[in-house]
């Protein structure tokens, strides 16, 4: 060997990394366009987390890990545990406006009222 001397590319013997434009077939580094199904698959992996542990065990780790993503991906996509388990059953009301009109009734029409909203919408 050389002594432990490393050459400018890292460790001694490796080779230097090629540049993108050196690479044959690559335009460029970075996302590329289009739709990836990365987003879906989260989806796919915390619905899937979430009916098998429970909102509590479930985690962003094991979702990441079951999606097969870096757990930070999750969060770019979601921002939160509580965000994505939202996206995961796809509520598809505004729990702000059903808020507003089970207060706007009487407190004994309460229990009802919640439940009507939440059917019609």
């Amino acid at each position: 060997m050389n002594g432990g001397a490393q050459t400018s590319a890292g460790r001694a013997g490796a080779r230097p990394a090629r540049r993108a434009a050196e690479s044959p077939g690559v335009t460029g580094l970075g996302r590329h366009p289009g739709e990836s199904g990365t987003r879906d698959g989260i989806l796919a992996a915390a619905r899937a987390s979430f009916a098998e542990l429970g909102y509590d065990r479930a985690t962003i780790r094991g979702i990441a890990a079951k999606a097969q993503v870096d757990p930070a991906l999750v969060l770019h996509y979601f921002g939160s545990k509580e965000q994505l388990f939202g996206a995961a059953l796809q509520v598809p009301v505004e729990p702000g406006e059903v808020l507003r009109r089970v207060m706007s009734r009487d407190v004994k029409d309460m229990g009802a009222t919640s439940v009507r909203a939440f059917l019609e919408a």
